[in-house]
């Protein structure tokens, strides 16, 4: 019983099989009927191919004409009906088996596509498989019998054609068939000499081929290696131009590394503390002031005159400025209180016509442009502006190399109260020898080069005053440049036996002996200055400057606001001017009396007497602003006294000035003319350093006191407001160490140490100078270490 439940097992299984290949097949012949509308898509083209075939070869038999009998017919042509009879049967065969099986396909066929009649047409494919397999069957066989029966036919036409070229062949000729015979037999010994030329070519070609090869390579070789030979010697020869070229190149820029250190250590040698602090404590001048020293041409003022009755000259850039002022207030007169009794009569008209009598002062501009005169003298009395009129010409430089005078400018202010370096005539040659090497950098090459000496100088005491003259005399001659020297305050020269003006009009004779240097110089007009440079082309600023004064004190007095009517402003302006005579620090030292005489409350008519009594000479003045400070005490002025001398101390030390920044310092000065603060540091307790806070309290209250203090003479160089509130003293304590202090004008210490008024004022308080020195170096230690 179990056996026959495993064979029933086993049948049921194969039955599953079965059924798994029959539903594959199914799916099979269903996907190619959906995907192509037939069972067997090639099979229908083959036989439709095959079909066309046959009927062209039934065809083609039929339309045969009937060979011709011959007398003889071969055994090929004997057997080529039957074989076209037989072909003829197959091709039928086959066009019957191809119609069959194309009837099947249409029949096996769905008429439409579509998966549901795809899916009706695969049983029925299946059913009829093994129909449509015979069928298949039928045609190969037959298409395969066919193809034989062509080739056989084919071999049989052949071989009828064969004997017919052989049966030709034979009915001709003897001499023909001989012919025949020689020309194929020519045909093969033109073949062999043809064959063998031919090989001997090739031979002889691969010969001169390999011969040729063997002399292209040997060529080839030789030229390579010349070439190689030849790069190898380049690459060695660039190889060497580049590493000379770098080293040429490492070399230069060591040397230019070198040439540029001694130039910068030559600058450096020839520069000293406060070279250019007096010229940056020149003041500008006003915009519309100094213009006519520019001017070529000049014109007459006939109804302006001075109070002594010289006429006044006007350049035409002075008459264009002049006539755009009120008409009230447009001269250039200088008019007494007397001499006022109109506005109309202060009125300027001016004429084109020259005067007959020459003007007085000599153009500087024609000056400049004559190559036989070559020096310039600016003349003037004390405190009447040459300073300030030399700084003008220098920041305005374009004025004269817009008149194509290609010149470059250098210059030097002499200061007497300043260090030995700033009133020598060596502090003079070493800055005019740094502005020309600043400037021209070929030039110092030159001069290193023409003495290696040079370069090992490092400082301006390395340098000999006739160095220093030699150097700067060949630089200015073999410079490209022309060159204008200006130099300011001749008559503050030092007063030693190397210096001094002799020794300085020496030097300028010697600079102007270049045809390229020109000299302008300024001074007071002293015998020995005088003597010398009145020879030459010059101008007197008290002559020329009473116009820029009426300017000055027309907008001072306007800034001051002062209560009164244009006409009394216009009578105040006049009198100063008038009292001035030319003067320009006169008039500053009025107007800033006019000042705190405004800030105590006083009336125009007490200013105006003030004005009135004040005296025209400069030491007369300083005396009189002294005695209205009311205070003859010995006390006060032994301190004001003090305070004198200390700062002019401060300011002719230089190595103090190098410690204080160039500058005399505010703080030293409250700090050295403090005597209790100076005991309690060098107390024999051992240094007592003052807190910041008593610092500042000192500082402040000097720079509180000091205008008033020193009548005007001493002044702040830093603005008021530093000092304007007690409070707060971290934030108001912050500029202490740059607070400077400064005289009012050369003439305020000529007036102090040198007048005779001064020394009846202050002669009995003047300190020792070995005071000045301790309390100098006590000051020194105090800001060193606080």
């Amino acid at each position: 019983m179990s056996g026959l439940e495993g064979i029933a097992g086993l049948s049921l299984a194969c039955n599953v099989m079965q059924l798994i290949s029959f539903g594959h097949e199914a799916i099979s012949i269903c996907r190619r009927i959906h995907e192509s509308g037939s069972p067997e898509p090639g099979l229908s083209e083959h036989a439709e191919s095959l079909k066309a075939v046959c009927d062209g070869l039934e065809n083609s038999l039929g339309k045969r004409p009937t060979p011709v009998a011959t007398a003889a017919p071969t055994a090929a042509a004997t057997r080529a009906p039957t074989m076209e009879k037989r072909l003829l049967d197959l091709a039928a065969k086959c066009i019957k088996n191809a119609r069959d099986l194309e009837e099947e396909m249409k029949f096996l066929s769905p008429s439409q596509p579509g998966k549901l009649r795809a899916l009706v047409a695969a049983p029925k494919i299946l059913w009829r498989k093994r129909r449509l397999e015979r069928l298949k069957g039928n045609l190969d066989d037959a298409q395969k019998v066919m193809d034989t029966s062509i080739l056989e036919r084919l071999f049989a036409r052949v071989e009828a054609l064969y004997q017919a070229n052989n049966q030709g062949f034979s009915d001709l000729s003897q001499e023909l068939q001989e012919f025949i015979t020689d020309h194929a037999a020519s045909n093969s010994i033109l073949r062999n000499a043809i064959e063998t030329q031919t090989k001997g070519i090739q031979d002889h070609v691969t010969m001169e081929s390999s011969k040729t090869q063997n002399e292209i390579k040997l060529h080839v070789s030789l030229k390579l290696s010349s070439h190689e030979i030849s790069i190898k010697n380049h690459v060695l020869s660039s190889a060497r131009d580049v590493q000379d070229t770098f080293s040429q190149r490492m070399t230069s820029r060591e040397d230019s590394k070198a040439k540029e250190q001694a130039y910068q250590q030559l600058l450096k040698s020839l520069k000293y503390p406060g070279m250019n602090e007096r010229r940056n404590q020149v003041s500008e001048s006003h915009p519309r002031t100094f213009r006519w020293i520019f001017s070529d041409t000049f014109r007459f003022s006939d109804s302006d005159s001075d109070s002594d009755g010289e006429s006044k000259w006007l350049t035409e850039d002075d008459s264009s400025t002049h006539s755009d002022e009120p008409a009230d207030v447009d001269t250039t007169s200088i008019r007494s209180e007397e001499s006022v009794e109109s506005s109309a009569s202060s009125r300027s008209s001016t004429r084109s016509l020259r005067p007959t009598e020459p003007p007085p002062w000599d153009s500087f501009i024609d000056w400049l442009k004559d190559d036989t005169r070559k020096v310039y003298w600016i003349s003037g009395k004390p405190g009447s502006g040459k300073s300030t009129l030399m700084k003008y010409i220098e920041s305005n430089d374009s004025n004269i190399n817009n008149r194509e005078l290609a010149i470059r400018f250098l210059s030097h202010y002499l200061w007497r109260p300043g260090t030995f370096m700033q009133q020598s005539i060596k502090g003079l040659l070493c800055s005019l020898l740094h502005q020309v090497l600043s400037e021209d950098e070929r030039i110092a090459m030159e001069v290193l080069k023409r003495q290696p000496y040079i370069s090992r100088k490092d400082a301006d005491t390395d340098w000999t005053a006739r160095e220093l003259e030699t150097t700067l005399i060949y630089v200015l001659r073999n410079s490209a440049c022309l060159h204008l020297v200006l130099l300011d305050g001749l008559d503050e020269v030092a007063d030693t036996p190397d210096e001094g003006v002799g020794r300085l009009l020496c030097l300028i004779n010697d600079l102007v002996t270049s045809n390229r240097v020109k000299v302008c110089v300024s001074s007071r007009p002293e015998p020995a200055l005088k003597r010398e440079l009145e020879k030459h082309p010059m101008l007197k600023m008290q002559d020329l400057n009473n116009r820029d004064i009426r300017l000055l004190t027309r907008e001072r007095i306007e800034a001051m606001q002062v209560d009164a009517n244009n006409y009394t402003t216009n009578h105040l302006s006049n009198l100063i001017c008038g009292k001035a005579e030319g003067v320009f620090i006169w008039v500053i030292l009025v107007l800033n009396s006019l000042k705190r005489g405004l800030d105590n409350y006083d009336d125009m008519d007490t200013l105006y007497s003030r004005v009135k009594s004040l005296p025209k000479d400069l030491t007369k003045l300083y005396k009189e602003m002294w005695s209205r400070l009311k205070e003859d005490s010995d006390l006060y002025r032994r301190k004001t006294v003090l305070l004198f001398y200390m700062a002019m101390e401060f300011k002719t030390d230089p190595e103090r000035a190098i410690i204080w920044h160039g500058n005399a310092n505010l703080l030293g000065l409250a700090i050295s003319t403090d005597d209790e603060m100076l005991e309690s540091f060098m107390s024999s307790h051992g240094w007592e350093l003052p807190d910041t806070e008593l610092l500042w309290q000192k500082w402040y209250r000097l720079g509180r006191k000091l205008p008033a203090m020193c009548a005007g003479l001493l002044n702040i160089t830093e603005p008021e407001e530093a000092f304007s509130s007690p409070n707060d003293y971290e934030s108001k304590f912050k500029p202490w160490g740059k607070t400077g202090i400064d005289f009012t004008h050369r003439t305020a210490i000529d007036f102090i140490c040198n007048s005779e008024e001064g020394k009846e004022l202050f002669g009995p308080y003047v300190p020792k100078q070995d005071d000045l020195l301790s309390r100098a170096i006590k000051t020194d230690l105090i800001l060193l270490v606080a």
